[in-house]
């Protein structure tokens, strides 16, 4: 039994076909974008279906002897993004350690990479927003240590460019020192020293400038200038980090929480579109993006910011890749709503309207279909909810059944409350389990009242008044 097969057969019905539908799309049609959308409805498992795309990927990539798969999980949380990444590596079984970090950390990691398959979890905040922060100490320790690859000594009070908020060039190189001496991956030093050019290069005379004002203590205008050149560091960093990675399939988990990924003219962006339009001699990347709200289904005349049909429109033109296009859809749903009001006329025009939206129904269904998929739950039609199994339980009603329903409609009833059959039918002694529901809050409040008041006429007793 291959790996496909195993995790497969764990996957229900609806999720199987799912995945070896969206896996056909991705890795088989030859005229596949090779993006692809899963927008099943919330709750019916979107996880294991990915782990079902990349089990099929794996054994697919294998067969064509690629001598390393990467797969790529990105998510909003780096906490979520390390337990769906678990949970698929434990529905693979296979032995791999899961990395789950930020992507300029990788020259410490890339060593680590030479398994047959590797699962790489990233967030977009920390992985791709390069350009917005000067990062974590490590980071900056792996940019001293490749710039002083690339052009040599940086000089006296080189480290307190790279301190960020540490206080001194000393914190920082006590960091440096506690941070374990790794080799660093050569390939990425190499990308990294082309990008950043040699000594004399302009990236080098903004180091020095940099480093020139921070020894003359002009602090608040070195510590804008260090920042941008930083955050300049890093991008370059994470570009070649992402060259080095060599990822066969993208997953895009939720990935309306961080749309700029998807627009090329952000940082981030631009950042992105390397990752999803990897290409070398052995490896085409994949993109599968996992989301039930992957676009707004519907916004109001006052949300100026936001426009449903805009969203869609954006989402299936990333779908449809840098070699396809949203125009044939979107002609065909302009057709669509043009018919309509002909249709509803009714008579011989209307017919023939009737049988012309058909025509463009099937070209737009088939046209979403070739980059999107989604499953709903049906439990109110014919076939009953596929997540659920049918079940038949004999009940037996007894007399104090009935008695007890009977008392609470009256109690129900003197306090002027909804109807209980629905909380009689859900719980025994329902009163007992009603905190803050309206039926218990009117009879706290009727029985307070009724305390209230016979507590009055106690004390007026016993004062001697007249009732």
């Amino acid at each position: 039994m291959t790996a496909a097969e195993a995790v497969l057969g764990g996957l229900k019905g609806f999720q199987r076909k799912t995945a070896e539908y969206a896996f056909h799309r991705l890795f088989k049609c030859p005229d596949s974008s090779r993006r692809f959308l899963i927008a099943d409805e919330v709750g019916l498992g979107k996880t294991l279906v990915a782990a079902g795309v990349i089990a099929l990927a794996i054994d697919h990539l294998s067969a064509l002897n690629t001598p390393r798969v990467d797969i790529i999980y990105i998510c909003s949380n780096q906490a979520i993004a390390r337990q769906n990444i678990e949970r698929i590596k434990h529905r693979l079984s296979i032995d791999t350690e899961a990395l789950a970090e930020r992507i300029t950390l990788l020259p410490y990691r890339l060593r680590t990479l030479d398994q047959p398959v590797n699962l790489i979890a990233l967030t977009p905040g920390t992985s791709f927003g390069s350009a917005q922060a000067e990062g974590v100490v490590e980071e900056r320790v792996i940019l001293f240590r490749m710039l002083t690859q690339a052009w040599g000594s940086l000089g006296f009070g080189a480290r307190q460019v790279f301190r960020g908020n540490l206080r001194s060039g000393a914190r920082f190189q006590e960091h440096e020192s506690w941070t374990p001496d790794y080799p660093i991956d050569q390939g990425i030093v190499k990308r990294f020293r082309d990008a950043v050019g040699g000594p004399g290069s302009p990236l080098h005379r903004e180091f020095i400038s940099v480093r020139d004002h921070i020894a003359t203590r002009r602090y608040q205008e070195s510590t804008e200038q260090r920042r941008r050149f930083i955050a300049k560091l890093r991008q370059l960093l994470a570009h070649a980090c992402l060259d080095a990675l060599e990822p066969d399939l993208v997953i895009l988990d939720e990935f309306q929480r961080f749309r700029d990924l998807m627009d090329e003219g952000t940082s981030s962006g631009e950042l992105a579109q390397r990752l999803f339009e990897y290409e070398d001699s052995h490896t085409q990347v994949r993109t599968m993006l996992l989301s039930a709200t992957p676009y707004k289904m519907y916004t109001l005349s006052h949300e100026a910011d936001d426009d449903h049909y805009r969203d869609f429109l954006k989402t299936i033109d990333f779908l449809e890749g840098p070699g396809g296009s949203v125009e044939p859809l979107e002609e065909s749903l302009r057709q669509f709503r043009a018919e309509l009001p002909l249709a509803a006329q009714g008579g011989e025009a209307g017919a023939e309207a009737t049988s012309r939206l058909s025509d463009h129904r099937i070209r737009i269904q088939s046209s979403l279909l070739q980059v999107m998929s989604r499953t709903e739950r049906h439990g109110r039609v014919a076939g009953g909810d596929p997540m659920l199994a049918a079940a038949e339980m004999a009940v037996d009603l007894q007399v104090d059944d009935v008695e007890a329903y009977l008392e609470a409609r009256e109690i129900a009833a003197a306090v002027d409350a909804p109807g209980v059959m629905e909380y009689w039918k859900s719980t025994p002694y329902l009163l007992s389990f009603m905190d803050r529901y309206q039926l218990s809050e009117r009879v706290l409040a009727t029985v307070q009242k009724e305390l209230d008041g016979a507590v009055a006429q106690l004390i007026r007793r016993s004062s001697g008044l007249q009732l």
